[in-house]
């Protein structure tokens, strides 16, 4: 199954990009992390549309945090129903422990749409 990462921050703070690629790095190889910076939103970026691409017949992304796709919860939302639908399995390494359950699992947006995230 293929792996890749995607990485984006709306600066250019160097530590806070290397600390997200650090992270991604022990799930993915490095040459397999998509990255975007000084955008708010991922969509349309290149990077981002890269690793859409990519994951087009299935696999995993990884990345550190929702906010890498938006800060909008819809376009959020609709992202995931896209990588849903594409049979691409979505890892997200921070999730906010306010956010878990008993089983891990993770209610988004008042439990309108509610997936399954591996908690490490």
């Amino acid at each position: 199954m293929k792996k890749v990462g995607y990485a984006r921050i709306n600066s250019k703070k160097v530590d806070m990009f290397s600390s997200q690629l650090n992270r991604l790095d022990k799930f993915v190889e490095n040459n397999a992390i998509a990255t975007d910076i000084e955008c708010l939103c991922a969509i349309g970026q290149p990077g981002y549309e890269k690793v859409r691409m990519e994951l087009s017949g299935g696999g995993e992304l990884y990345m550190c945090n929702l906010s890498c796709i938006s800060y909008d919860r819809k376009l959020v939302k609709k992202e995931l129903e896209y990588f849903d639908k594409q049979d691409i399995i979505v890892r997200i390494l921070d999730i906010p422990a306010s956010l878990t359950n008993k089983r891990g699992m993770v209610g988004l947006f008042t439990d309108e749409y509610l997936i399954e995230m591996t908690l490490r």
